[in-house]
């Protein structure tokens, strides 16, 4: 006999997940669009505030190679993500409490001792030959000061982007995109109104800019969330406990190394094109990349609440919502593959109307190159979410860390014989395929585990 009552209910409750995951997604694409919008307007500003592409790209890559100290919170902000929507769920405001302070004051003792480790070691490091800049261009002082002021920045993002985790928890997901989109917009206006004709100020200016520009929304949203939903719940020595420090951080471990494999294979390509071949060519590379990520920017936006929202239905037991889900993710990929074609053959005259007079001469074949590592990326993205959400990580952590090791070890061989940045990007398409492969079964087997 069918439960008429039960299946009503289990409809009605879909329906809620659903909207709520409909509304972040809707609110995550306007802040979005307006994030693209700005990240495409700063290329040019960017290009005529430092007026040399080798400059350019050597900025390009610090940021990309700084940013990479936000990896080392031991996946604390991940583990806290998912540890903190069973209890909110359930409203549990002492294991609330006792998540977020534990969260907290581990990232906080973190911070410290980078800290302190920075401040003996960014003055022995030449960064001439990091960002394999000559010194007659920029001197060594210029890159260490620059050095120091992205590394406190970071530093200071590192503790203070844990309310994103939180944000992420209440299935509030648009806010870290509004964050983020506030700073762009900083950046932005700085490097379009500052003007000075000496490089090196240049450089130590807009390096103060960024440690102020990224993290002063992220000290607001902090200042308001406990000063209102969260009230109760704010950070404190006396709710500080060990095992459940010791428990955000050992599933944080598991999110911890996949940031990591997660930053090698994503995050590298600058800095590769830098070491292997010349700075001047990742503005190339930027050029290329921001035109062509903008599907897979809009697509991984709508997957930010999916993690979230995954972590939800599998405390509730909703596997049915997930497998639907699932389903449609990568059916929206396929629907997204002809915006992509679209956008090779319109790629020339939108990159001149972009740059205008700082347009570069573009190629069909490394647009075509650009489009399928795009839509890779975006496969991936979809398996990666959905495995998040179940904190089933083992068998991603493995075929993670093929994939990023073969990566490597092409990008270095094809190089070698090639000298072209474009066999870069080459390489990592041949290297996501085994990994989506892989994952692919992986989240079969999951659903397969699970009784409808």
């Amino acid at each position: 006999m069918v439960d008429y009552k039960f299946l009503s209910s289990k409809l009605k409750r879909l329906d809620f997940k659903s909207a709520q995951l409909i509304r972040n997604i809707t609110l995550s694409f306007l802040i979005k669009g307006a994030a693209i919008i700005v990240s495409l307007l700063t290329l040019p500003v960017y290009i005529s505030y430092f007026s040399d592409n080798l400059v350019l790209g050597m900025w390009f890559t610090a940021i990309s190679l700084l940013s990479w100290i936000l990896t080392f919170d031991l996946g604390i902000g991940n583990g806290l993500r998912n540890h903190l929507v069973s209890p909110l769920i359930n409203k549990d405001n002492q294991e609330i409490r006792k998540n977020i302070s534990s969260a907290y004051i581990s990232v906080g003792i973190i911070v410290l001792f980078l800290s302190v480790l920075s401040f003996f070691i960014i003055p022995l490091i030449n960064w001439n030959v990091v960002f394999n800049v000559p010194s007659y261009l920029i001197d060594g002082e210029t890159l260490s000061f620059m050095a120091t002021m992205l590394i406190t920045g970071i530093l200071i993002q590192f503790f203070l982007k844990l309310v994103s985790s939180i944000f992420y928890s209440l299935q509030k997901s648009a806010i870290p995109g509004l964050l983020i989109l506030v700073s762009s917009i900083s950046m932005l206006l700085f490097a379009f109104f500052i003007k000075n004709d000496d490089l090196d100020m240049k450089i130590k200016l807009i390096s103060i800019a960024y440690v102020f520009a990224t993290n002063i929304p992220y000290l607001i949203a902090t200042l308001v969330l406990f000063s209102t939903k969260l009230k109760t719940a704010k950070p404190s020595f006396k709710y500080f406990e060990s095992k459940y420090a010791l428990r955000i951080i050992k599933l944080g471990g598991i999110f911890f190394y996949l940031q990591i494999l997660t930053m090698i294979m994503f995050n590298t390509n600058e800095l590769l094109i830098s070491w292997l071949i010349n700075p001047a060519e990742v503005v190339q590379f930027q050029v290329y990349n921001k035109l062509f990520s903008v599907v897979s920017t809009f697509f991984n936006l709508a997957l930010t609440p999916v993690w979230s929202a995954v972590t939800e239905a599998r405390v509730k037991n909703d596997y049915i919502w997930i497998k639907l889900l699932y389903k449609k993710l990568n059916l929206s990929l396929l629907l997204l593959i002809p915006l992509q074609a679209i956008l090779i053959l319109l790629f020339p005259y939108i990159i001149d109307f972009w740059l205008r007079d700082s347009s570069i001469d573009v190629s069909y074949t490394h647009g075509i190159i650009f489009a399928v590592y795009n839509i890779l990326f975006m496969k991936v993205s979809i398996d990666t979410s959905i495995i998040a959400g179940f904190g089933k990580l083992k068998i991603q952590s493995v075929s993670l860390t093929f994939t990023t090791i073969l990566k490597i070890l092409l990008s270095i061989i094809i190089i070698q014989y090639t000298e072209s940045w474009i066999f870069i990007v080459t390489a990592n398409i041949f290297a996501l395929l085994p990994y989506i492969i892989i994952e692919y079964f992986d989240i079969k087997y999951r659903f397969a585990e699970v009784r409808e």
